[in-house]
């Protein structure tokens, strides 16, 4: 029996309100209290109810990709995430040119969070004319102050959800749910971490590591963690 989405929230909710370790074995929270609350409250019950992907939309016409970072010039940087572009207006072209490339009218692509730092009327006019259904998976830095920012391209909006893939559950979040909540035989899809991969059962979808591009990863990545 597949996982509702109930249940990834609150698994997720768990995670972002409480205290887990970090990689360096200090028991922290993933962001404030403040920033984990709005991020939750973007998922509402009519989603967790009835959002459900098809086989055949997981199979043939999902993509995903994670913190865009649109406008974000910083990380270009060595000291950031080195990403391999000479400005931020040739990083931004080169995402967008990047989605054009892979995505069909009738794909799915999942926008894992963290979409842009600034110039956020630009950016949504940008993926507003974009192809395709999308999936927003809201991260900490599409919160803006004390709301989520604006944007109007997603047709669905989401703190996490879950679907099966050849007998394998997948519950994809912004934050890397810490492992100790993940039930067993599931797999986490996170963006947040840039290059960094986390252990065992985390798959990074961010730009980083999906080469600047939707990654049509279901099939790919239900192998490369076998």
């Amino acid at each position: 029996m597949r996982m509702k989405n109930i249940e990834a929230f609150n698994i997720y909710s768990q995670y972002l309100l409480n205290n887990f370790p970090n990689w360096e074995g200090k028991h922290v929270r993933a962001t404030k209290e403040k920033i984990a609350k709005i991020m939750l409250e973007a998922q509402t019950d009519s989603f967790n109810n009835n959002f459900q992907l098809s086989n055949d939309e997981i199979k043939n016409k999902l993509w995903f990709w994670s913190d865009h970072h649109f406008f974000h010039a910083n990380i270009i940087l060595p000291t950031y995430s080195d990403r391999p572009f000479k400005d931020v207006g040739h990083m931004n072209q080169m995402l967008l040119k990047n989605y054009a490339s892979k995505i069909k009218e009738d794909d799915i692509v999942v926008f894992g969070g963290d979409i842009a730092f600034k110039e956020f009327d630009v950016v949504d006019n940008w993926i507003n004319t974009l192809p395709c259904k999308k999936i927003w998976v809201v991260g900490n830095h599409d919160v803006n102050k004390t709301k989520l920012v604006n944007f109007h391209w997603a047709d669905e909006v989401c703190a996490v959800f879950t679907f099966k893939y050849n007998e394998i559950e997948y519950i994809v979040s912004h934050y890397p749910i810490h492992d100790s909540l993940i039930p067993k035989g599931m797999i986490n899809i996170h963006g947040h971490t840039h290059r960094y991969d986390m252990k065992d059962v985390h798959l990074n979808m961010c730009v980083e590591k999906t080469n600047y591009q939707p990654e049509q990863s279901t099939p790919t990545i239900a192998c490369t963690n076998s």
